[in-house]
């Protein structure tokens, strides 16, 4: 009977460590990092203000709002804003304290580029005598109130004055005008209750407003021959009569000077420089431009109307090439005449 031999092999003990440290090796090669190359991740610029000139061409990157009030900056009381240097009263002797003061400052483009935190804008703006802190931004881009202490106001407006950073700055304090009210008579009579209202009283004693200032409305509601507002309508500059400011002996003469030919030049009306800021109405025919125009509607004074119905000034034609003609006061964006009251 044959016999059947299993033959089995045997691992020495050798091979079976070496067997494990193979198998050990692999499994730390499976669970092992892998070292990668090192790298560099862009980061925000944490410094409150860059100093480094920048090109000041490319646009601002600040993370800031122009608009924001930093609470913890003590403010003046009203009244006082404009006492910045303290004074001692009579009999009284001893050093006078710092003065203290609040200024509207306008730094440059390029300074204002720098600012990454607008409560650390101030150190842009100390110096070793005089110290500022923010208030507050006012909107635009560079613009701050500040509070400033120095010795005197003096030297915290010298030291502002020769601040390469600082383009323009003023005392920021309370203005008052005189009281001005207006002679009309339904005003007088309390006919016009709604300027009450909305106090223009109280604006008039601010500002009477400036010839430079257009407002455009865009409507048909002013009735430019108002005795009221006749005055006060734009005149387009563009759309004078060229032959009325070339011609020596026909030329438009700008009476108070203001660089505008205006239905107060037209009309020979002059307005007052000191209080009470009365009009001076020197008759349209007494006036240097009195040849020039005419009282088409004879309602006794040069309105827009007027140049319109005149064709010596009312030509057809658009001499400012903007796309309209005789647009002398507005445009019926329709039809594309000077008139906006036409159909």
């Amino acid at each position: 009977m044959a016999h059947k031999t299993k033959h089995v092999h045997h691992t020495s003990s050798r091979q079976f460590h070496r067997i494990q440290c193979d198998r050990l090796r692999n499994a730390r090669i499976r669970l092992g990092f892998e070292l990668l190359e090192q790298r560099q991740l862009l980061s925000a610029d944490l410094d409150p203000i860059r100093l480094e000139a920048r090109d000041p061409n490319q646009p601002s990157t600040a993370p800031i709002t122009w608009f924001e009030s930093i609470q913890s900056t003590q403010r003046i009381p009203l009244r006082s804003l404009a006492s910045v240097d303290p004074s001692l009263p009579d009999g009284v002797a001893g050093p006078l304290p710092g003065a203290v003061g609040e200024w509207i400052v306008q730094l440059k483009q390029p300074s204002a580029e720098t600012v990454r935190h607008l409560a650390n804008a101030d150190l842009l703006l100390d110096d070793a005598n005089n110290d500022f802190s923010v208030i507050s931004g006012l909107g635009s881009e560079g613009l701050l109130l500040v509070r400033g202490q120095g010795g005197s106001r003096a030297d915290i407006e010298a030291s502002l004055a020769h601040n390469a950073a600082v383009d323009s700055f003023h005392l920021n304090q309370l203005i008052e005008g005189q009281s001005t009210t207006p002679n009309d008579p339904e005003f007088v009579a309390g006919l016009l209750p709604g300027l009450s209202k909305i106090d223009a009283t109280n604006a008039w004693d601010v500002t009477r407003g400036s010839l430079s200032t257009v407002v455009g409305v865009v409507d048909t509601g002013i009735d430019s021959t108002h005795h009221d507002l006749y005055l006060n309508i734009w005149l387009n500059q563009g759309e004078l009569p060229p032959d009325y400011l070339d011609n020596v002996e026909a030329k438009l003469t700008d009476i108070d000077g203001d660089g505008l030919i205006t239905f107060y030049d037209l009309n020979n009306v002059t307005r007052s420089i000191t209080t009470p800021y009365s009009l001076i109405f020197g008759g349209i025919g007494n006036g240097p431009n009195a040849s020039l125009v005419r009282d088409l509607n004879n309602n006794g004074r040069i309105d827009a109307q007027d140049l319109l119905a005149d064709a010596n000034w009312a030509d057809g034609v658009d001499t400012e090439n903007n796309g309209f003609f005789d647009d002398f006061f507005g445009v019926n964006f329709r039809s594309g005449a000077g008139d906006p009251f036409t159909s």
